[in-house]
């Protein structure tokens, strides 16, 4: 294992600067240059500038059947490829829900040019099918056939109706892609206690006790006191739990009566004792506390493969490794001296350790005293290396790694053996292009094997359309939400999304115990000097993890799930994102919301969301240290120069101007306990020596940020001549 150089990657400061003036001090001048900041957690995903958004319109309404409530309702705008057929994964299908309650609403939504059917679909019977009692209702509804539309489109309307046996047996045309999850898990009651709800009014006569037929026999509930509430009163009999339903049955339909419910049971919500748990904000932002209650996945262990950058010795990744496969075959790309070989070290370098960071999101060993905890307890991690010492790889690679992990066969390499074979694939990875044929053959050929594969949606702010293979046909799409539960501000936003998760925000800052924290996922690496440790990143590659975790514990309690029905949980999951905190120029851009791991598990427990932490901003720092020596072994304060950085993006542009001449190291900081000085959690890197000379302007002056330990390479230079030492005197 290769230690971390001094430059080692955790985040990334491009600087461009500009100097002019001579070597005796500093000079006005007009040059300038331009800078860009890039945040932790982007191995394997590229920056690029934002495209043009769809602008055609269809417009129309959707009305429910007579007396119906459209709450709830499923509006489908489902792309018709060149085969004539709808294709609900296509990035240019979009789903929204009616969130009124109201019998007609008119809706009006910008598409991608072509062709699309619109439909709308309830479930009204909450059965887990569209079937009999069921509404549904599509565009130019004819028989068993449905009209195409192409935008721009105004009076597009869909009247709903109410499905019989036969009219259910059809396959509808986006139907068969949307079943809707029925919640099988029933919540925990007393038996025979019943709150009850009065119509104001009602006399007092009622609390000497309800009579009601249950299961043939007449049953008397004795009034046992009042709830504090308006004509709010309990109500007990001495019945089991399917009694007590029926008599809520029974007294629901009293015409006195407002409501009747359940006196529920709630437990306290499993949570891991791994120390560093507490700043895992991120797990409660997805209800998982609530989901472990269910399956922790120990009782029955998963395999996720992570094609990724490899993996490393670390306390909490070891005992749930298996053993993986190094696919990189450019030896200096791989950074080991060879080609492929049955060694998937992560080989250090620009990498990051990210595939380490997104195994340990998915399965650090959990609830074991020490440490972070993962998603699920007891996944099992495939490292497949694909990614090497400059956090890239080559499509094939990364296509024979995908298949290898799933068990199909690879030339020159042995298959992995079959009790090792992955159930979840997780790709933290991706760039600008379109989805090959090749790439989007392998996602087919691994649904059509009952193998799920979960992607990131990229980090760039932009349409994930653009992108693959978040824009693949076939695979989860995973968009990353901050820690306020808002779209976060990198993330990329479109119709290939499916759901989001929690991927952070290092620029913001949480308090836990008092102390300060970047806002990011926290997970594993290893420091400096190559020793275990933890650290926090942001990205939709820190999102795309908790998703298959998740995916993981569904697997663990019911192996037999196909990719269609866990993509639809994970969906009927989800909290659906406001407009606000989605914050995307195209419709459904967040795809259907924040996943709620619980509600994808099957629990029908309304547990509250937990509130989102505090945050704050952590400020972060550019700065030139004019070197009194070649050798920079001092700086000169008054011929150096700071500024603070600003902007919300993932990449931050900025400009350093009027340098003098000399030599300089540049250097960057992330303050995020905001106490002046680097330590505990900030980041911070510095270059090698670079002259500059008299009206010089330069815009290939990088900056390599890393977490700042106390055992890390970074303090261990900190004197009084080092440039963090520096660095700290100009900001104060």
């Amino acid at each position: 294992m290769k230690p971390l150089s001094k430059l080692a990657i955790f985040a990334l400061i491009s600087l461009l600067v500009a100097c002019v003036g001579g070597s005796s001090g500093p000079v006005s001048g007009n040059s300038t240059g331009g800078g860009l900041l890039v945040l932790p957690g982007q191995v394997g995903e590229e920056p690029s500038p934002t495209d043009p958004v769809g602008n055609d319109v269809i417009a129309g309404t959707i009305t429910a059947p007579a007396g119906g409530n459209l709450l709830g309702t499923l509006v489908v705008f489902c792309f018709v490829d060149n085969t004539n057929q709808c294709n609900p994964k296509s990035a240019n299908s979009t789903v929204d829900w009616i969130t009124v309650s109201a019998n007609k609403v008119t809706y009006s939504i910008k598409l991608n040019a072509g062709r699309y059917i619109v439909e709308a679909l309830k479930d009204n019977n909450n059965d887990g099918d569209l079937g009999a009692g069921d509404w549904y209702g599509c565009f130019g509804q004819n028989g068993t056939l449905c009209s195409i539309v192409q935008p721009p489109r105004g009076s597009v309307n869909v009247n709903m109706g109410v499905l019989t046996s036969s009219l259910a047996a059809r396959e509808l045309p986006s139907a068969r892609s949307q079943n809707f999850r029925a919640n099988s898990a029933e919540a925990e009651i007393v038996a025979g206690e019943v709150i009850v709800k009065f119509k104001p009014g009602v006399s007092l006569q009622r609390l000497s006790g309800l009579s009601a037929n249950v299961g043939g026999q007449q049953v008397e509930a004795a009034w046992v006191r009042s709830l504090g509430l308006p004509e709010t009163e309990l109500f007990r009999a001495g019945l089991d739990v399917a009694q007590t339903y029926e008599l809520i049955a029974q007294l629901s339909q009293r015409p006195d009566v407002v409501y009747a419910e359940p006196n529920y049971i709630s437990r306290a919500y499993k949570a891991p004792n791994d120390p560093l748990y507490a700043r895992q904000w991120h797990y409660k932002a997805m209800n998982l506390e609530a989901a472990w209650d269910i399956t922790d996945g120990t009782g029955s262990p998963v395999n996720v493969a992570v094609v990724d950058t490899g993996n490393i010795s670390h306390p909490d990744l070891n005992a749930g490794t298996l053993p993986g496969f190094d696919f990189i075959s450019d030896p200096a790309r791989g950074g080991d001296g060879n080609g492929r070989d049955n060694n998937p070290t992560d080989e250090g370098g620009d990498s990051g350790f990210h595939g380490a960071h997104v195994a340990g999101t998915i399965a650090a060993r959990s609830n074991n005293g020490s440490g972070v905890a993962g998603v699920n307890w007891g996944a099992r991690i495939i490292p497949v290396r694909v990614l090497g010492v400059d956090g890239s790889g080559s499509s094939l690679d990364i296509i024979d790694g995908v298949r290898w992990a799933a068990g199909l066969s690879v030339a020159g390499v042995t298959n992995i053996p079959s009790a090792n074979q992955a159930k979840v694939i997780n790709m933290s990875l991706g760039g600008k292009r379109p989805c090959s044929a090749t790439e989007q053959a392998v996602f087919t050929q691994l649904k059509n094997l009952g193998i799920i594969v979960v992607v990131a949606a990229g980090n760039e702010n932009d349409n994930a359309v653009n992108y693959a293979p978040a824009s693949c046909n076939d695979v989860i799409t995973v968009g990353a939400t901050g820690p306020r539960g808002e779209r976060a501000r990198y993330s990329n936003f479109g119709p290939p999304v499916d759901v989001m998760a929690p991927g952070g925000d290092t620029r913001q800052t949480i308090t836990v115990s008092g102390q300060t924290f970047d806002a990011g996922v926290l997970s594993t690496v290893l420091n400096a000097t190559g020793s275990p440790a933890f650290t926090s990143y942001n990205g939709t590659s820190m999102a795309a993890p908790h998703i298959a975790g998740v995916v993981a514990l569904m697997l663990s309690r019911d192996s037999s799930l196909s990719f269609e029905t866990v993509l639809q949980r994970l969906r009927d999951s989800a909290t659906p994102l406001s407009s606000a905190n989605c914050n995307s120029p195209v419709a459904s851009g967040c795809g259907s919301g924040l996943v709620d791991a619980a509600k994808a598990l099957g629990s029908n427990a309304s547990a509250p969301t937990p509130a989102p932490p505090q945050t704050g901003t952590a400020r972060i720092y550019a700065a030139a240290l004019y070197c009194k020596t070649s050798a920079c072994a001092d700086y000169d304060d008054n011929r150096s120069k700071v500024i603070e950085v600003t902007g919300q993006t993932q990449q931050i542009e900025f400009q350093i101007r009027n340098l003098s001449a000399g030599t300089y190291e540049f250097a960057g900081w992330q303050d995020v306990n905001a106490d002046g000085e680097i330590n505990g959690n900030d980041s911070f890197g510095f270059t090698s020596p670079l002259v500059l000379r008299d009206n010089q302007t330069r815009n290939d002056i990088l900056v390599r940020l890393k977490p700042f330990t106390s055992t890390g390479a970074v303090s261990a230079s900190a004197t009084s001549s080092s440039p963090l030492e520096a660095l700290e005197r100009l900001v104060r």
